[in-house]
């Protein structure tokens, strides 16, 4: 019983500008298709689904990875009538937006052979399935999906730029807790469930939970709020258990990453920056007052990047996509972009 507590637990880990009114001449109107790409996950075949959109001209393309629970939706809500997605595609830059492997369209492995490594690894094939069409790659990932992502960039080197959303490293165990309190296998009677046919080792929240799992203390409208529940998907106990591995500072694989990094984290995160009540007593997670603050303490797992950056948005709680202001976060990140 206690490891299945700890297995729901952890699951939980796992811009300064708006959006420039000066787009490329060749921008233009993104032609969107789903997608679907063949990875091998040992001996298994298995299939990562997206959805590809590419504006004319586009030769600079970034490859979106969601979190746990969440699929390609979290990348499509739009802020002010503009999802990320699209503020990507309105800026030049071609998307293709993922479901992890376990979840969404993409095929459901069982849940114990889908870690960490194995999520990492079938990255890597989409990545290399890119390569001879566009001349750059970028993974941007939130939560899990970054952790994924950092280990696949630790392992290959492979992308021209790593934007990893919604992690530090640690957990901020205390403010979490109703995080944790939030995650149930899977039942027979969700939907997911019966559309599926998960095993048991994939987990999801319970209906009406995320405002406090994902967003607090933070506040998201309630057309957000509904949005996110009615998009829930899943997250698998193999993922979850690497997860507690890799946002250990003494185990992290960060370490071994060359490429740039950019980091970002809503200033109110309860899951990975510590609080404020709690900083002046014992500081638990990174610190998330300020993009100065969140540099200097996540900075230094960094330390063979090429060029570690960092962004905080204000007020904004762990999904940060939600957030009234999250259009601050698209123009940091293509302020970034176009100045590496």
């Amino acid at each position: 019983m206690k490891l299945r507590h700890l297995v729901l637990g952890a699951v939980a880990v796992l811009g300064t500008a708006l959006i420039p009114a000066a787009m490329p001449a060749d921008a233009g109107t993104a032609t969107c298709q789903e997608q679907e790409y063949q990875v091998k996950l040992g001996p298994a075949k298995e299939r990562i689904a997206g959805t590809l959109c590419v504006p004319q001209g586009a030769t600079e393309i970034q490859v979106l990875v969601p979190g746990a629970t969440y699929n390609q939706s979290y990348w499509e809500y739009p802020v002010d009538g503009v999802s990320y997605r699209e503020a990507m595609n309105r800026a030049g830059y071609a998307t293709l937006n993922t479901d992890r492997l376990g979840a969404g369209r993409s095929s459901h492995p069982f849940s114990a052979t889908l870690t960490g490594f194995a999520a990492a690894e079938s990255l890597h094939q989409v990545i290399q399935a890119l390569r001879p069409r566009f001349a750059k790659v970028y993974l941007v990932a939130h939560s899990m999906g970054s952790v994924n992502s950092r280990i696949e960039v630790a392992q290959h080197n492979d992308v021209d730029g790593l934007i990893l959303t919604g992690i530090s490293h640690m957990i901020n165990y205390v403010a979490a807790t109703p995080t944790f309190a939030s995650l149930v296998p899977v039942l027979p009677t969700d939907p997911l469930q019966r559309a599926r046919n998960l095993d048991p080792g994939y987990v999801t929240t319970r209906p009406g939970t995320r405002a406090t799992a994902f967003h607090r203390p933070a506040r998201v409208t309630p057309e957000a709020l509904a949005y996110d529940e009615a998009h829930r998907d899943v997250a698998s106990a193999g993922e979850v258990l690497t997860a507690l591995t890799e946002v250990n500072p003494a185990t992290t694989l960060t370490h071994r990453i060359t490429v740039p990094v950019f980091l970002v984290n809503g200033g109110r995160d309860s899951l990975f920056c510590g609080q404020q009540v709690l900083d002046k007593v014992l500081p638990i997670g990174a610190d998330c007052h300020s993009t100065a603050d969140l540099k200097r303490t996540e900075g230094p797992y960094y330390d063979h990047a090429s060029r570690v950056d960092a962004y905080v948005l204000p007020g904004a709680g762990h999904s940060m996509n939600f957030a009234p202001n999250a259009a601050d976060y698209y123009g940091a990140v293509l302020g970034w972009l176009r100045g590496l």
